[in-house]
């Protein structure tokens, strides 16, 4: 999804040439012109994206992003390449908040979700933002 996602922003980058704003070049979730979305706005598109997909109870940013981390975790990066990724300096977050005991099917999908490119790829996780 991330690949897909990734293609369709660098097609309406080419087209608005010079007035896509530089600045958020390296940012990966942007309004049609490139500019950040609001965190209010991401907040709702991100709870109607789980509504739609049956997920029960609230979702939001902060969610994908801690489940991100934990799936990683379970699936063997190591607490400094994830401090790395995330944006820390140090892995006493990591520790602290998003390292958690995950059950095997959850761990199976992590396996094959870190053998795909987009986990090794810092700019989806932030750590380019100073997250």
């Amino acid at each position: 999804a991330l690949r897909t996602h990734r293609k369709v922003q660098t097609a309406e980058r080419l087209l608005m040439g010079d007035r896509w704003p530089a600045r958020w070049a390296t940012l990966v979730f942007v309004t049609t012109n490139g500019t950040p979305i609001d965190p209010s706005n991401l907040r709702r598109m991100v709870g109607q994206v789980a509504v739609d997909a049956g997920i029960e109870g609230k979702v939001n940013p902060y969610d994908l992003r801690h489940t991100a981390t934990s799936l990683m975790a379970a699936a063997g990066q190591s607490a400094e390449r994830l401090a790395d990724l995330l944006g820390h300096r140090d892995t006493r977050m990591v520790f602290k908040h998003y390292r958690h005991a995950i059950t095997s099917s959850v761990t199976t999908a992590a396996e094959y979700w870190a053998a795909s490119d987009d986990t090794t790829d810092a700019a989806v996780w932030g750590a380019s933002q100073g997250a």
